[in-house]
């Protein structure tokens, strides 16, 4: 189970929104599978698109394996994207199967282009301060 509830509320533009214990960590040594999804919006429609991923980040975050789901939206309104960590990829496959969540019934069917890949973490630096 996910300790935190998600939080997604009034998003403005630019806003980077952590969603899940308590955020996304980059560590190389967590073995977790990143997804990056690249959702390429309708003219005029990222508003729409995001507040669907506002609806249906809920129910993923129940999904066992899910460990974040991190919503980006671009400046220029043409792309939102959703950086999440799973901790493997039979878990982002059980998603993809769910209702709302596959290729062709996807919550942003008809708003959106979806191309998403899997990813591991190389390398993560930051600054000391």
């Amino acid at each position: 189970g996910h300790d935190a509830e998600p939080v997604v509320n009034n998003l403005e533009e630019g806003d980077l929104v952590f969603v899940g214990k308590p955020m996304a960590m980059l560590d190389v040594e967590n073995r977790l599978t990143t997804v990056i999804v690249l959702l390429k919006v309708k003219e005029g429609q990222q508003d729409a698109v995001v507040e669907l991923a506002k609806e249906h980040v809920g129910p993923a975050m129940s999904m066992p394996g899910l460990v974040s789901a991190n919503f980006h939206r671009s400046l220029d309104g043409k792309r939102v994207i959703n950086y999440g960590q799973w901790e493997d990829r039979d878990a982002i496959y059980q998603l993809t199967q769910r209702p709302g969540f596959g290729k062709e019934d996807g919550y942003w069917a008809g708003l959106a282009e979806n191309e998403f890949h899997l990813y591991e973490v190389l390398v993560s630096e930051t600054t000391s301060t």
